[in-house]
């Protein structure tokens, strides 16, 4: 029974005279699938609570569980695993809380149970003592019973414990003077007898009970003591006689397996998986434990036992566990790979297209009875999944959702015995003709794109979102078309539109000023820029966040600069793994990284993490869903998106080759999109003759390109330019100041140089700039034009203080205010009907106008 799922529906026992089908005995039952009576019930919930792992808990999560708004099984949960979060601030409190945890649920006075004993291993008993003692206000007599109870069980000769006690001695409720009657009926302290003999001849038949019984109670204990001789030691022969045979002690591994692990089909899984490892641990060379004859006689044996130790030994050696895996069908390894390494719980139909996508084929028909069967079924009925358990959600607003991991706590020790799997290893296709729609060769474009890139940007020319987090669309339009950039897309899908010059843009406008004279070399500028980006001496405000746009919830603020060193380090090392002129798979190069220890996770902060999500389409419905990012495969969702989106800017920057196709995920997709990420199309990349001079290989590197050139003519008599040649750049700067009016001609206006000028500042700039980048001493002609400018410079002046009526069309008014003496000192006249008064001068109006009877509110 999987009781953690059904404690949060739970109805109240039922009464009848039923009998327990666990234990036997006449009880009342829960009300559930399988019902047990209450003891029966509590002993398995206590084993699942135990086994339970919330040590991905953060502390947030954990006082949500122990509030009001918690539910019943994660207070549970709390309750039983409290150790972790002793030291945290109101972790005293929070218990206490739940000492008088009161609610419509069988399950409270379990709840109140968990609480004081965890009150009681609450390691900081002084602590808690204190804080029970300086509460003054109680949730229910419950609470006052229970924290007598632990103010004894830590220190009940303290005098201000005796005191507390004292006063709840005397509480108006009964029931809390019973409670601390039984307390400290077997104490022998003075003051505890005179406490005692006080509530003895309570005014309340419920405190004097407690008395009472405790004589019975004596009565019955004398008669049971009384027992011949002969009974007990029957009782005692009978006790050894069920002993079982005594077998070695456990080593903590063993434990483990023991207490977490069940072998539901362990007469298969030992005979198929585990029974050739007596004869490998006789040799004494593949473990540090020696076996003695008789140890290894019982291994060979099926029972749980020698299934236990030999899954133990396994893990202690790689040799060993090899054995098994060799075993093991190709789905179930690589489902341990999955489950080990990519994420510690999964939705069973995520991995199962995750297997899929692996193997590259469909997973074998497994049936039984000739009904083919999902993976979560598999895990309980076929031998090969017997290191993985499956969990059910049953969430009421979507499909039920299966999770499947591996049997904790085999994953930590599994993940160190695994060698790295076939699928992550680099394995250069031959050709990827027909793999890929399109591809991206190394045309060394980036070196004639670059400068009039770098003086688009420089000229304030790139405009963003109101955010100010993204580069309008027009902004890119202008400059792919004004900078002759290639794009990757060709196709009107709105996301994949100038994505070469988004990533350029992002890009290059975090870089700082740059001189004319550094372009002079442009493989060495680009190549140092670059170096300065992996360094993260420069570009610190290229965050790698801005690859990541499919997950949601993001958080500025815990954006880490050492999380963005560690993405730019470790990405500069997946480039040093390509090999030379050779295509490689962008999957298998994501992929030998991540199980090489390469994490691409900018969101180190897990109070971020654990609230990340990606939206999806339900299955079954057509509707928006979200999904933690903690239950997905991180290969899926952060390292193979990060290390496309890189490849596809470093593409740009002419480091490497591209193969891609339309951007698609056959597992993960965002909600009605195709894809996850828009970088999903990449499929294989190559490095480039720069792309090695990048990353050292080669010392040197001369592009192949024809520098473009062109002559700029300024005309001496009308403010004309024209240009003869075809260089980016000096267009751009002729585009800047003037008009266009055929293709070499550009007339320069009074309008043409003012535009994108809002201030003073701005038009100095501009006649700089044209200064810099036109010519240093332009003809008289030009100068006059620029002193002009400079001296129509603010020609209006604001009034702020003044304000603007509409006069109704009434002759009568209109008379008055053109002729009457004292209007006419306060009264602007404009047109339309229309006037103009100062905001000081508007109440001298009113009064004026409301002597002839014009009344202004």
């Amino acid at each position: 029974m999987a009781l953690l799922d059904q404690i949060n529906t739970m109805k109240p026992w039922t009464v009848g005279h039923k009998r327990c089908p666990v234990c036997g005995k006449s009880a009342t039952l829960h009300a559930a699938e399988h019902p047990t009576c209450r003891d029966c019930f509590l002993a398995a919930l206590e084993i699942e609570l135990i086994r339970e792992d919330i040590s991905h808990w953060r502390w947030e999560r954990f006082s949500l569980a122990l509030s009001s708004l918690g539910t019943m099984r994660d207070r549970l949960l709390a309750l039983i695993h409290f150790r972790g979060f002793q030291t945290m601030k109101g972790m005293a409190e929070l218990l206490i809380e739940n000492l008088g945890y009161d609610a419509d649920h069988p399950l409270a006075w379990y709840t109140r149970q968990k609480a004081y004993e965890a009150c009681g291993f609450f390691d900081d008993s002084e602590k808690m003592l204190k804080t029970i003692l300086s509460t003054k206000k109680f949730g229910s007599w419950q609470q006052k019973a229970n924290m007598v109870k632990v103010c004894c069980d830590i220190n009940s000769e303290s005098p201000k414990v005796i005191k507390f006690i004292e006063q709840m001695a005397g509480d108006p409720s009964p029931n809390v003077r019973s409670h601390v009657a039984r307390t400290i009926l077997e104490n022998e302290a003075a003051w505890a007898k005179k406490l005692c003999a006080q509530l003895r001849y309570d005014r309340n038949p419920l405190v004097r009970e407690v008395f009472e019984r405790r004589q019975d109670d004596r009565e019955t204990n004398r008669d049971a003591m009384q027992r011949s001789w002969q009974e007990k030691k029957a009782m005692i022969v009978a006790k050894t006689k069920a002993i079982k045979k005594q077998t070695a002690p456990y080593n903590e591994t063993e434990k483990a397996i023991r207490f977490y692990c069940d072998f539901p089909m362990q007469n298969q899984v030992y005979a198929l998986y585990l029974s050739h490892l007596p004869d490998l641990l006789s040799k004494n060379k593949y473990t540090e434990k020696n076996y003695t004859p008789k140890e290894l006689e019982a291994l060979k044996s099926n029972t749980t036992d020698a299934c236990v130790r030999l899954l133990a030994a396994a893990l202690s050696n790689d040799f060993l566990f090899n054995t098994i895996l060799e075993k093991l069908p190709e789905e179930v390894v690589n489902l341990i790979y999955i489950m080990a390494w990519e994420c510690e719980e999964c939705e069973t139909r995520t991995v199962e297209q995750r297997l899929v996508q692996l193997m590259q084929k469909d997973l074998p028909p497994d049936t039984v009875a000739g009904k083919k069967m999902r993976l979560h079924e598999l895990v309980g009925k076929n031998p090969a999944y017997f290191m993985f358990k499956v969990t059910k959600n049953y969430a009421y607003y979507i499909y039920d959702t299966y999770f499947i991991s591996i049997n904790h706590p085999l994953r930590s020790f599994i993940k160190k015995r695994l060698p790295l799997p076939a699928f992550a290893r680099l394995a250069p296709p031959a050709d990827i003709k027909g793999k890929v729609e399109q591809m991206h060769e190394d045309d060394q474009a980036i070196f004639r794109q670059l400068p009039p890139i770098l003086n688009f940007i420089a000229q304030g020319n790139l405009k963003l979102t109101k955010n100010g987090k993204n580069v309008l669309k027009g902004s890119l339009k202008k400059m792919t078309n004004a900078c002759g950039i290639d794009e990757f897309y060709s196709d009107d899908v709105n996301e994949l539109k100038y994505l070469k010059a988004k990533l350029l843009a992002d890009f290059f406008s975090c870089m700082s000023p740059w001189k004319t004279k550094e372009l002079e070399d442009l493989t060495g500028f680009l190549k140092t820029k670059i170096d300065q980006y992996f360094s993260f001496k420069e570009f610190t405000g290229h965050r790698s966040r801005i690859m990541f746009d499919h997950v949601k919830r993001q958080m500025d603020e815990f954006d880490s600069d050492n999380a963005e060193k560690n993405m730019r380090k470790n990405f500069k090392n997946v480039l040093n793994r390509l090999p030379e002129k050779k295509w490689v798979a962008t999957r298998n190069l994501a992929m030998t990284a991540f199980y090489d220890g390469i994490d691409f996770n900018p969101f180190s902060d897990a109070d971020e993490f654990n609230g990340l999500y990606i939206t999806r389409n339900l299955p079954e419905y057509n509707y928006r869903d979200r999904f933690s990012l903690q239950k997905l495969p991180i290969t899926e969702t952060l390292t193979l998106p990060y290390v496309k989106a890189m490849m596809f800017l470093m593409g740009a920057l002419g480091i490497v080759e591209l193969g891609y196709s339309t951007p698609e995920n056959n597992i993960f997709r965002q909600h009605n999109k195709p894809w996850l990420s828009i970088y999903d199309g990449l499929k294989y990349v190559r490095l480039t003759g720069f792309g090695s001079y990048v990353i050292d290989r080669k010392k040197h590197f001369t592009p192949d390109i024809t520098t473009p050139s062109a002559e700029i003519e300024i005309d001496e008599h009308k403010t004309m330019l024209s240009i003869y040649g075809n260089d980016p750049v000096k267009q751009m700067a002729l585009a800047a100041v003037g008009q266009q009016i055929t293709n070499s001609s550009y007339m320069v206006s009074y309008a043409s140089f003012l535009k994108a000028c809002s201030t003073r500042k701005d038009v100095e700039n501009k006649i700089q700039f044209f200064r810099d980048n036109i010519i240093a001493e332009p003809p008289p002609i030009w100068e006059s034009f620029f002193n002009e400018v400079l001296a129509r410079m603010e020609p209006l002046e604001q009034m702020p203080a003044m304000s603007v009526f509409r006069v109704k069309p009434d002759r009568e008014l209109l008379a008055l205010l053109t002729r009457d003496n004292i209007l006419k000192k306060y009264v602007i006249r404009a047109e339309n009907h229309h006037i103009i008064v100062k905001t000081a001068d508007v109440s001298k109006v009113k009064n004026r106008l409301a002597l002839f009877g014009f009344f202004v509110s």
